[in-house]
């Protein structure tokens, strides 16, 4: 075992991915943590998603790089399942194909679950970004570093939203995995929130304020936009309407809590 960089899984289930793999592919490719494997588990893609993740591991040779199709579509939370359950790793991260994390993202992440043995997984701030890759805004949503597990579920639920991170700014300890079940496919919409929660039951979590990756936007994402290109006038839009709708939630729940 390597004490110093654990292997890291880096799962990428993707269905007609064609649009932003390569940039997602890339930004993996440029992490300074080293000792990672990518995973990816295709969807019986009709595009050129195979086609790319054969490309990318024969212009890079030296990484772990695994491709497995599914003769039939399995839908997001069991080919989710389907990754993580043919991770090698000490640590866990499912990365969305059309979604980016920043070149520190594995190195931090790894750190902070090694420095809080207690800590189940580690989330982050995320940027917002367009179908362009365009900037829209930065949301930070949980103090920086160790907070308990009960804590972090308590300011979700008063929250009302997933402060801790959608799967690609998540980094998971896969020891907290074993026996445990994962995505819940009979959860309709946040499905990764219902697993953080389930985990935080029993574990902590680490968080960093700092930015780790970018969250897409767009028309074939698990979040949806319209489609519709975003204006200069409708970005400037969510950077204040946002927080206030969050600001909003929060105070309801309060109320109610």
């Amino acid at each position: 075992m390597n004490n110093a960089h654990p292997l890291v899984s880096v799962c990428i289930p993707v269905y007609n991915g064609e649009a932003f793999l390569e940039e997602t592919l890339q930004s993996l490719l440029a992490q300074t943590y080293p000792n990672w494997e990518l995973i990816v588990v295709d969807e019986a893609s009709e595009d050129r998603t195979r086609e790319i993740v054969e490309g990318f591991r024969k212009r890079n040779p030296a990484a772990c790089v695994k491709l497995y199709v599914n003769e039939t579509r399995l839908r997001q939370a069991r080919n989710m399942n389907r990754a993580i359950e043919l991770a090698r790793g000490e640590f866990i991260k499912v990365l969305c194909a059309d979604d980016l994390i920043e070149p520190d993202c594995l190195a931090l992440q790894v750190a902070a679950l090694q420095k809080h043995p207690t800590a189940v997984l580690a989330g982050s701030s995320k940027k917002v970004i367009d179908a362009k890759g365009r900037y829209l805004f930065t949301a930070k949503r949980l103090p920086d570093g160790f907070l308990p597990g009960r804590k972090a579920i308590e300011a979700c639920f008063r929250a009302g939203t997933n402060l801790i991170g959608e799967p690609s700014l998540v980094l998971l300890r896969a020891s907290a995995l074993k026996g445990f079940p994962l995505m819940n496919i009979e959860v309709p919409n946040c499905t990764d929130l219902d697993l953080w929660l389930r985990l935080l039951v029993g574990g902590d979590m680490v968080f960093s304020g700092k930015p780790l990756g970018s969250f897409r936007v767009q028309g074939q994402s698990g979040t949806r936009a319209s489609g519709i290109p975003l204006s200069r006038s409708v970005r400037a839009w969510l950077a204040v309407w946002m927080p206030v709708q969050n600001t909003l939630r929060r105070w309801i729940y309060r109320l109610f809590a």
